[in-house]
């Protein structure tokens, strides 16, 4: 019985991470434009995804570009793109030769895809430990030999 509910909780988490990952792969607010030094008041936000750039203005107008190219993503694989992503919001943050008003700060879709990913992870493993294990420990063995019934006859 404990099985089967350590395997319920891994597929939950799995589903439900997968479906986090999902709605961070779709969304464009991987980074946002940053609120930092003299850039306190602006007209427009920024934010850019894996499909597409977008720019939101006071007034409440959005507009989108979407990428020429897109690169292909995957739990761990997501981690590391995240990741990846999130490091180079990082470097290019406190990069002192990057004006202060085009920086970036992490948007929801990166902590989405991190949550995501941790639960894809763990609900993976939870599922991977709940397989069954052998039962015997001597295992199947092949007979040596069958022994021949005395009802059979040879044709010639």
């Amino acid at each position: 019985m404990a099985n089967s509910g350590l395997q319920l909780l891994g597929f939950s988490m799995a589903l439900l991470g997968w479906v986090g990952l999902v709605a961070c792969t779709a969304i464009p607010q991987w980074q946002m434009s940053s609120y930092a030094g003299d850039n306190i008041i602006t007209a427009q936000a920024m934010y850019k995804g894996l499909w597409m750039d977008c720019v939101t203005q006071s007034t409440g107008m959005m507009s989108c570009k979407m990428y020429d190219s897109v690169l292909a993503l995957s739990g761990l694989a997501a981690l590391v793109a995240c990741s990846w992503y999130g490091h180079q919001i990082v470097t290019d943050f406190y990069n002192p030769l990057i004006p202060t008003n085009i920086k970036y700060e992490f948007g929801p879709a990166i902590f989405i895809g991190w949550a995501g990913s941790a639960l894809v992870i763990l609900g993976g493993a939870l599922l991977s430990c709940s397989c069954p294990g052998n039962e015997s420990k001597a295992g199947y063995r092949v007979p040596r030999s069958y022994p021949k019934s005395n009802s059979s006859k040879e044709y010639v």
